[in-house]
């Protein structure tokens, strides 16, 4: 694993929950989107646990802010 930063951004719509993935690399450039390594863990574990759904490659939709919190403990340190 490198020393990438991964955020989780949150949209300002105040109509919906959604929060998007974004790193940025060892080099400073932002990438937009899931690395690789995390796409497959982070779709088979909110398969599991039905908290969300994916709208985009690195966009997700909550119906409740306490999905968004769920989701955020488990994958907010990656």
């Amino acid at each position: 694993m490198d020393n990438s930063t991964f955020l989780w951004i949150r949209s300002e719509d105040p109509h919906k929950i959604l929060v998007r993935a974004v790193y940025k690399s060892q080099d400073g450039f932002d990438l937009y989107g899931l690395r690789p390594e995390l796409f497959d863990k982070i779709m088979t574990w909110c398969n599991e646990n039905k908290c969300c759904r994916r709208t985009a490659y690195n966009e997700f939709v909550f119906e409740e802010e306490k999905d968004l919190t769920f989701f955020l403990l488990k994958w907010s340190s990656c």
